[in-house]
């Protein structure tokens, strides 16, 4: 059987007037309902709805959050412990900050119960001192870190240290 690609991109020529005529289906029959009922039914989609999306008008939310930096990421572990402890980021060191390959989407930080992606993910390793202990900080390449607890710490497949 030969496939036929005239069809194809002629139905997709003309899929914004099927759309269009799905709509007008749909506020047809909720008006119709709604006429029939106590209670008042809303399916109502305006055309201009749909232009804006067509044509990108309207917004759509950012569904990767933003890159930080390599010394954004330590600022932010940095902040995070200051607040867990009550103390000042002054009083931290940042003692390493390393690009690092994890073994699993959990980043070298799994947490029970849950499972992950098993695959190699490159990411970042931060340890920070403060109070004379060491706290590690796990996160992907440019995402915010998250702190890890070390009873919960693995140790990354690869490692290069930019501090």
């Amino acid at each position: 059987m030969k496939y036929n690609h005239s069809s194809t991109s002629s139905y997709f020529n003309k899929f914004p007037l099927y759309m269009g005529l799905g709509l007008l289906a749909i506020n047809s029959t909720s008006n119709a309902l709604a006429a029939k009922s106590d209670t008042p039914v809303k399916a109502e989609v305006s055309e201009v709805e749909i232009e804006q999306k067509t044509i990108g008008e309207k917004k759509v939310p950012e569904a990767v959050p933003p890159k930080l930096s390599r010394n954004a990421q330590i600022q932010n572990a940095m902040e995070d412990l200051a607040q867990r402890l009550s103390i000042e980021t002054s009083d931290i060191t940042p003692l390493s900050a390393s690009q690092v390959t994890w073994r699993s989407g959990a980043m070298g930080c799994p947490k029970p119960g849950h499972q992950y992606t098993q695959a190699l993910v490159p990411g970042m390793l931060i340890v920070l001192g403060a109070e004379g202990k060491h706290y590690r900080y796990h996160g992907s390449v440019s995402g915010k870190p998250n702190y890890c607890p070390s009873n919960r710490a693995e140790t990354p497949a690869t490692s290069r240290s930019d501090i």
